[in-house]
């Protein structure tokens, strides 16, 4: 009797240790994607997403985007996940950072690269490209210039002839031949209640 009696507390400890553990898995799933990308910053997992967010197929797994970041779904949970490379969206989301290697335009927002693919006129995850510049301060914009340097500042205005750049303290005018493309900070408005 005294046997059975153990034995059912035994059976008990290990199936209350299995449910603690259960509950668990999500933490030590979230626990372990930080400690596989330590450098970036992974929120708490959510339990829903916001109305606006799509549904993206990448290889058969469910993914869903919503502003810039990508989730899948475990146990009633939504977790951030970085999208596998060659993953391909018809559109990106707003105020993505945009610059040029050689002749291949890319852009960057939220740790993810994307790559432009005019045939198949697609947006494809690719890893950080070799030559990248480091991402811009969000409050500046970036004239990118025919000799591949770039002119980082606030826009100033523009003529038929030139581009007026306040870089720090000093104000630059770029004259237009000189300039391939620029990239504008996104909008800081907010709007008063």
């Amino acid at each position: 009797m005294k046997r059975k009696l153990i034995r059912s507390l035994q059976i008990a400890s290990i199936v209350a240790a299995v449910v603690v553990l259960s509950s668990l898995l999500p933490d030590m799933a979230y626990a372990q994607r930080m400690r596989a990308a330590p450098e970036m910053f992974a929120p708490p997992p959510m339990m829903s997403l916001p109305r606006n967010h799509m549904q993206v197929i990448i290889g058969n797994r469910p993914y869903f985007f919503h502003n810039g970041q990508y989730y899948r779904p475990w146990r009633g949970r939504y977790y951030l996940y970085h999208p596998p490379f060659g993953a391909r969206l018809r559109f990106l989301p707003y105020g993505l950072w945009s610059f040029w290697v050689g002749p291949t335009m890319y852009f960057y927002g939220g740790g993810i690269y994307y790559q432009y693919i005019p045939g198949e006129n697609a947006y494809v995850v690719v890893p950080r490209p070799q030559q990248a510049p480091p991402p811009p301060n969000s409050d500046e914009d970036i004239l990118y210039l025919t000799d591949g340097k770039t002119v980082s500042g606030v826009f100033m205005g523009a003529t038929a002839d030139s581009i007026r750049m306040q870089v720090r303290d000093s104000l630059q005018t770029v004259p237009i031949t000189e300039v391939k493309s620029i990239n504008f900070a996104p909008s800081s408005f907010k709007e008063k209640k």
